[in-house]
């Protein structure tokens, strides 16, 4: 059965890509903290090396979620308009 997708709820969409790009956020914050931690460490500077650890792990997951809210409430508003003017999406779903 074949259904086409005319519009996409702009807030569910926005929440979805923040919670999946928040979770990209945690990965990249885990990674860049560990790897800053490393190069201030290696430089003397214990305080500032957890500082910056710190801020990578809590301020990657909060940027990437809050631009993966406001890009996926874009991206829906934007296909909303397209899928009115061209069709939607079309999907074949099975019983």
């Amino acid at each position: 059965m074949k259904l086409v997708l005319k519009e996409l709820g702009i807030l569910s969409a926005a929440k979805m890509s923040m919670v999946i790009t928040g979770l990209f956020g945690i990965i990249i914050g885990v990674l860049y903290g560990l790897i800053l931690f490393a190069m201030m460490l290696a430089n003397g500077s214990v305080g500032l090396a957890i500082g910056v650890g710190l801020l990578a792990l809590i301020g990657f997951p909060i940027l990437y979620a809050g631009f993966g809210f406001v890009f996926g409430a874009l991206y829906a508003w934007l296909y909303n308009v397209f899928a009115a003017k061209m069709g939607g999406i079309e999907m074949t779903f099975e019983k």
